[in-house]
């Protein structure tokens, strides 16, 4: 056999198999997003981020578009990636998507993976919580991104290779610490005590912090702010 169709048939077998998994992971986030979560799947909480709050204080600004939205839809998973219907209320920087219009929000960081020894689910968030359908939230997006085999206009977080998600809600939370039960080095705990919470920490100081951090994001882009008249 020549090394061309040796090449040829491992391409071929290669893409069958991711095929198969992409179909396989689609379901089994679907089913997830749709039955309800299992009563084992974890989250992980911030144990040592000081830095990364102040990070995200320091720079969400920065953000091209920033945006008060009203979640439409609960989260659907495409290609192992998170995304949310949201309806655009209020504009605080550009005008690049009018209010009223409807998109996506996406992050390649919200999605499900498998952690430790005995590959326990574990949502993927970056230590901020699934988006409640009808509550509203202060949103700082980057650009919009193409979603192979999805419809729909889809816009990517801002900085979404930072730790924290610059998602942050107008409503109050009660928020519970993350109580690690995966091993001694994990921050992993599960969702089902925490499921309630804006953000997710392992120490009182990270999780005010977090609070902080939100307190300034509301009073900076506060909820319907009156035009100034000409």
């Amino acid at each position: 056999m020549k090394r061309i169709d040796i090449l040829l048939r491992i391409t071929i077998l290669a893409t069958a198999v991711a095929l198969i998994i992409g179909v396989y992971q689609k379901r089994t986030y679907t089913n997830y997003a749709q039955d309800g979560y299992p009563d084992n799947i974890l989250v992980a909480g911030l144990n040592d981020g000081l830095s990364d709050i102040t990070f995200a204080k320091d720079n969400f600004s920065n953000a091209p578009i920033i945006v008060r939205v009203k979640v439409l839809e609960p989260i659907e998973y495409i290609g192992g990636v998170g995304r949310q219907l949201v309806e655009i209320e209020q504009n605080y920087t550009s005008n690049i998507i009018p209010d009223g219009n409807s998109i996506y929000i996406c992050s390649l960081n919200w999605g499900i993976t498998r952690v430790g020894d005995d590959k326990i689910p574990a949502l993927s968030r970056h230590f901020i919580n699934l988006l409640n359908v009808d509550e509203e939230y202060l949103i700082f997006l980057d650009h919009e991104v193409s979603s192979p085999g999805a419809t729909g206009i889809t816009y990517q977080l801002y900085a979404d290779d930072s730790w924290i998600a610059p998602v942050i809600s107008y409503s109050e939370h009660t928020n519970k610490l993350v109580v690690p039960c995966l091993n001694d080095e994990s921050t992993y705990g599960l969702y089902k005590d925490v499921w309630e919470n804006e953000f997710f920490a392992t120490s009182q100081e990270v999780l005010d912090a977090f609070i902080d951090m939100k307190e300034y994001y509301i009073n900076k882009y506060p909820k319907y702010v009156k035009k100034k008249h000409l």
